[in-house]
């Protein structure tokens, strides 16, 4: 072997070495970009999205179902208040209350949040968990059937009617008196603190 076939084995040898480090380089560089890809851009992804559109939709409208059109003792249970009557406070709120169905949720399931909310006094962050919606639409929703019940106070509300003077009704018709015995009215009353 003379000097110039020598030199050629070694300087592809380091090519070959040169090659081997950039490759072994490159794929390093591809790890960490993979890694960061999988740390940060998909977890900020899986963060904003919680299931498609379609499966909170399937999931809210089954909720619903149940709580509302299932049978009378569950809406109940939820709003206080059966199916028709329930039915019925939808139409007067729609007609009278001016309230109207948004493009994702319908004026049932915005009297339900509402009626839910009151039923149970419950707070918002419940009542979204319940519902599948965020508070802010929730919250929104409440103030709008708020409003829209404000308007029905003509129709809800009895204006009283005074009593007159010459009013031939006993007073003891409005309120029941009861006649308790000696010892009885003495337990009543009795000086000791709880």
């Amino acid at each position: 072997m003379d000097c110039s076939e020598q030199d050629e084995i070694t300087m592809c040898m380091a090519a070959y070495v040169i090659a081997l480090n950039f490759r072994n380089f490159l794929l390093i560089v591809l790890a960490m970009l993979e890694y960061y890809k999988d740390t940060f851009i998909i977890r900020k992804r899986k963060r904003c999205q919680k299931g498609s559109a379609y499966e909170r939709y399937e999931i809210r409208r089954v909720n619903f179902r149940k709580m509302i059109w299932e049978d009378d003792i569950e809406c109940g249970d939820n709003i206080r208040m059966d199916r028709r009557a329930f039915y019925v406070l939808c139409d007067m709120v729609e007609s009278i209350g001016m309230l109207r169905s948004t493009k994702n949720s319908t004026v049932e399931e915005m009297l339900a949040s509402f009626l839910y909310i009151l039923a149970h006094h419950t707070k918002v962050r419940v009542a979204k968990r319940e519902f599948v919606r965020s508070g802010e639409t929730i919250s929104r929703h409440f103030n709008k059937v708020l409003l829209a019940i404000l308007r029905l106070h003509e129709v809800l509300l009895k204006k009283p009617k005074p009593v007159t003077q010459n009013c031939k009704e006993h007073p003891s018709k409005w309120f029941k008196y009861v006649e308790l015995s000696g010892s009885a009215r003495r337990n009543l009353y009795s000086d000791k603190c709880p």
